[in-house]
């Protein structure tokens, strides 16, 4: 809305083109820091070892095959089905609120940025919730309310049909990051292959806008979103195989490590577990802080040299 304040013709989009030329080298020179720079990274070494703590669990299978790799699979499947209803939902915001509530005051692009605004602070939201339930219950959650807030906006018009298009972003938030999350567990040296596949099933995205647009067509654009509603349905099939099949569960719950080293797989951090863990940080940091500071010299340069 900035940038495009005042263009009027081809010719005038010069005058921004400059701004996206800008955005582009600064992202050429970005990769190259990544690089060049010696930034940590894990090796399949390290990701093997982490995985081999909890081999037991791990190495599980379901008819055969191993637990991890059926995870992944669905997560894949999950993936590119929210993706695809992602975009599909995306790609007709616009004409969906000006056909349930044309001429509102502040428009249809307008009502958009709202939307992504809320999806940013869905992810944040999600992220908080994190430290209350178990990932698979959070993305349970989030799916079974996409699959409300689609069917509802495909019956409701006016201010009722806007809020639920803003709430399916709402709820769109956390869905990508806490497939990935959930879906790498426990894969080790496998955990590079497992990126690439969850990464490639956002290919769903291109796939399930196409198969809206002949609905959307023949059916209307609030019909439309019955699409979006049967691909959030299978992809909640993930938390459900999660939540139901134990080895996918103890798989994917997070383990917590307690105070004599060993792990545990319980409730993740209440609020009180939270405060406590906080306030020991904050007590470490500030004896660390007041302990004297010692310096360490090379043992070569503190000797004389014999007269």
């Amino acid at each position: 809305k900035v940038f495009f304040k005042g263009i009027t013709d081809a010719p005038s989009l010069i005058n921004i083109q400059w701004t996206y030329l800008g955005i582009a080298l600064f992202d050429v020179v970005l990769a190259l820091l990544f690089f060049y720079l010696p930034i940590p990274e894990a090796t399949d070494e390290d990701l093997q070892l982490l995985a081999d703590e909890r081999e037991e669990v791990n190495t599980r299978k379901i008819g055969g095959i191993p637990v991890v790799y059926i995870t992944l699979a669905l997560g894949a499947s999950s993936q590119f089905c929210y993706v695809g209803g992602q975009e599909a939902v995306a790609g007709v915001f616009l004409q969906y609120v000006d056909i349930v509530q044309p001429g509102s005051e502040i428009g249809a692009f307008n009502y958009q940025m709202i939307g992504h605004t809320v999806f940013a602070v869905g992810r944040f939201l999600s992220a908080l919730a994190g430290l209350l339930f178990a990932p698979r219950w959070i993305l349970m959650f989030l799916y079974i309310c996409l699959i409300i807030t689609s069917a509802l906006a495909m019956n409701l018009t006016g201010y009722a049909g806007v809020a639920m298009i803003i709430l399916i972003y709402l709820f769109e938030s956390g869905v990508f990051s806490i497939i990935f999350a959930m879906c790498l567990r426990g894969l080790g040296c496998k955990t590079r292959m497992g990126s690439v596949v969850l990464t490639a099933a956002t290919s769903g995205g291109a796939v399930i806008r196409v198969v809206m647009d002949p609905v959307n067509k023949s059916r209307g654009i609030r019909y439309g979103f019955s699409v979006p509603v049967a691909v959030f349905a299978f992809g909640l099939l993930l938390p459900l195989y999660t939540t139901i099949v134990p080895a996918a569960r103890v798989q994917v719950d997070p383990v917590y490590k307690r105070s004599d080293g060993r792990h545990s797989s319980g409730r993740p951090l209440t609020p009180k577990k939270v405060g406590r863990a906080l306030s020991g940080l904050v007590s470490k940091r500030k004896s660390s802080s007041d302990s004297p500071i010692r310096e360490h010299i090379e043992k070569g340069s503190s000797e004389e040299a014999p007269g």
